[in-house]
């Protein structure tokens, strides 16, 4: 998250209290997991740029898979430390695109809870929409397309950006 180290406490309840489908039964909560912060204070973390920070993030847990790849310790291919990306802003997509990660392997969610592919634009009502499609998508290691393919089709690349004056800063992939 783009958010500053202050509101790591705030952000680790929020969540740890996110779920989907109590209603139906299937109730589903976001896994456990390490929750990385702008090492900044609140308003130095405001006015970064966010879109270069999580870019860096994702670079730096790329090449500690990379260098034990390389050094023989690691089983993960080169290039194919991230299975997919969930998000919900433009820089999130941006570090995505930047990590190399597949568009197809890129999810968005809005305001409503409505999670969308980037690539295909396959619309799901919620998280726990993608239950039926996990295997499609995240196949195990060795029979996903993305860690298949050569190292050099996996390479990261800088995305391409929308300019500031191009439409009103929303983003079309949400609509």
């Amino acid at each position: 998250t783009a958010r500053p180290v202050s509101m790591a406490a705030g952000s680790r309840t929020y969540l740890a209290t996110v779920s989907q489908g109590s209603e139906k039964g299937l109730e589903s909560k976001m896994p456990e997991g390490a929750l990385i912060t702008q090492p900044h204070g609140t308003m130095k973390a405001l006015t970064a740029k966010h879109d270069e920070f999580k870019i860096s993030v994702l670079a730096q847990i790329q090449s500690l898979f990379d260098a034990e790849a390389l050094a023989g310790r690691s089983h993960t291919p080169k290039g194919c430390v991230f299975a997919g990306g969930f998000g919900n802003s433009d820089t999130d997509i941006l570090a995505y695109d930047y990590a190399g990660i597949p568009r197809t392997h890129i999810f968005v969610a809005d305001r409503s809870s409505r999670v969308k592919n980037l690539e295909t634009g396959t619309d799901f009502q919620s998280y726990t929409g993608l239950r039926p499609h996990l295997d499609k998508y995240f196949p195990g290691r060795d029979q996903h397309p993305y860690c298949a393919a050569p190292a050099q089709s996996r390479e990261a690349k800088k995305p391409m950006r929308r300019s500031s004056s191009e439409g009103d800063g929303e983003q079309p992939w949400l609509s």
